[in-house]
């Protein structure tokens, strides 16, 4: 199933969109990429998925190709709020959604907020979704005053590589390098304050 790319306005941010499947169907399956990921995340699962349903992956604003407005709230219920306005701008009514990382928190928030639009969920990876999760490692680094600062201003293609190859060790260096591609100053900005935003990962 070839894919199809767009971008699309939502609340006044540019989001390029990956997609397959019928273009206008009202029911889709929206994939939502998590920190530092993009809709590039996706593209080897979209096909598939696109002879099935139509199948969606925005970049998250901040993240990818997307606008990185300073007036963006970078917290769960702001990128929500982004979402259910991007999925009117596509036309899609009734969701089923898979999720990854930080997508899954906000994912959930979308769906806890519209019950009558969710048609089934996928969570992959996905901290936050329970009582007992703890932070990781690094999270607990950004969330604290001048380190999480210090850690995303001084950050390098080396750094990253090897923070991301000691955490996730099956990922191919290609998808490190295109993620890094993508990590500029005003994406670890909108990281760090997601991050932040965050008290009680369990209560999201």
């Amino acid at each position: 199933m070839p894919l199809r790319e767009h971008e699309i306005v939502a609340l006044g941010h540019r989001s390029p969109v990956a997609e397959a499947g019928a273009a206008d169907a009202p029911e889709a399956v929206v994939l939502l990429h998590g920190n530092p990921g993009s809709r590039l995340d996706w593209l080897g699962l979209l096909p598939a998925l696109g002879a099935h349903a139509r199948a969606i992956a925005p970049d998250l604003p901040g993240y990818g190709e997307a606008d990185k407005p300073d007036e963006l709230p970078y917290t769960v219920p702001g990128y929500a709020a982004w979402l259910d306005a991007a999925l009117a701008r596509l036309g899609v009514e009734r969701v089923h959604l898979a999720v990854h990382d930080w997508g899954g928190a906000i994912g959930v928030r979308w769906a806890m907020d519209h019950p009558e639009r969710l048609a089934s969920l996928v969570a992959i990876n996905a901290g936050g979704l329970s009582s007992t999760y703890r932070w990781h490692g690094f999270a607990r680094a950004l969330r604290t005053p001048g380190l999480g600062a210090a850690l995303q201003a001084t950050s390098t293609a080396a750094t990253f590589r090897a923070t991301l190859r000691r955490t996730n060790p099956l990922l191919p260096v290609a998808e490190i390098d295109r993620m890094w591609s993508h990590n500029d100053r005003r994406t670890r900005r909108a990281a760090l304050a997601l991050y932040r935003s965050v008290g009680d990962p369990g209560a999201l």
